[in-house]
């Protein structure tokens, strides 16, 4: 079977074998940038800094994030106690993530903008998922990304005062500008209000319905179990690359502004895969999920706190997704 093969509805070259896969994601000839224009070669080196300030801000601060994410759960599983029925993606899950993800970028889930900024985030979420040549979905992307980043470098700027605000004010302790630390903390929200919510999903929906599956864990769950989880539901069918100057990989050529899709799914599925290989579903190299340790806290989290407020949950209908 042809791993390697163009698609015209998304207009790139999809790429499913774990091992091109790998290749590609490693290999800085290939940029992650949106659109046609072939970005330069490699890793910058101040965006790399960047990124390493930005986890570890993180990592200092995974115990503040932590209990955020038992503060904002409270009040959503307090008004479901006595519902019988209800939409356990757009009831629980989606809020919640929105509640923390807005905390995480100083702002209150009460806060009147919250729908314009969770909106905003699906916006850039679609244009890096679908294809960049659709123009109105580029313009929207552009649009809410100009609208987060004003929003952002405000929160940024005040950050500076406000030491409730733990992670940003940990962000804006380090040699960076609010100005070059406003990218990376899109990424983050974005992914919040997006991919972690389908994920957790996916998680559930997974738990809830194979009769395999023991009954939800009551307690955190093993970091094993949860790369499992991210191997084989992880929410990102694609993510894409650009060719950035002709490059062969397993004996293709793709040519220089070549896009290419990266199935991860596909990819953490392949029969050939070795069986030490890490998944590929929070990215690798210098483009690995800037949330990533946030992620796995949450899966280790999130399934044990239903369990423990909602024991008997089923599904009675429908597909969680």
């Amino acid at each position: 079977m042809e791993t390697i093969v163009w698609s015209d509805p998304l207009a790139a070259w999809l790429v499913s074998s774990h091992e091109d896969v790998v290749a590609i994601l490693k290999d800085p000839r290939f940029s992650a940038a949106q659109g046609r224009s072939p970005a330069p070669c490699g890793p910058d080196p101040a965006q790399t800094a960047i990124r390493r300030h930005v986890s570890s801000a993180i990592s200092t601060n995974g115990e503040w994030i932590q209990d955020h994410m038992r503060t904002e759960a409270n009040p959503l599983l307090a008004g479901l106690s006595n519902t019988s029925s209800f939409d356990l993606q757009s009831d629980l899950i989606q809020p919640w993530c929105e509640n923390v993800a807005l905390r995480l970028i100083g702002q209150r889930p009460s806060t009147s903008g919250r729908r314009e900024l969770v909106r905003a985030a699906w916006s850039v979420f679609r244009l890096t998922s679908g294809n960049p040549s659709n123009a109105p979905l580029a313009d929207n992307a552009r649009s809410a990304t100009t609208w987060l980043a004003t929003s952002l470098l405000e929160t940024l700027d005040d950050a500076r005062t406000h030491a409730d605000q733990r992670l940003l004010s940990a962000l804006m302790k380090g040699e960076f500008t609010s100005g070059e630390l406003v990218a990376p903390c899109i990424q983050l929200f974005v992914s919040m209000c997006t991919s972690l919510p389908l994920l957790l999903g996916n998680i559930l929906h997974h738990l809830l319905t194979s009769p395999e599956n023991p009954p939800l864990p009551k307690r955190q769950t093993c970091p094993h179990t949860i790369e499992e989880w991210l191997r084989l539901l992880g929410p990102a069918q694609y993510v894409y690359r650009i060719a950035t100057t002709n490059v062969t990989v397993n004996g293709h050529s793709f040519h220089q502004g070549d896009r290419i899709g990266l199935a991860l799914s596909t990819a953490n599925r392949d029969p050939d895969r070795p069986l030490e290989a890490r998944h590929l579903s929070l990215g690798m190299g210098h483009h690995a999920c800037l949330g990533a340790p946030i992620v796995r806290w949450a899966c280790a989290f999130f399934p044990a706190m239903i369990a423990e407020r909602k024991p008997n949950l089923s599904l009675s209908s429908g597909v969680v997704r």
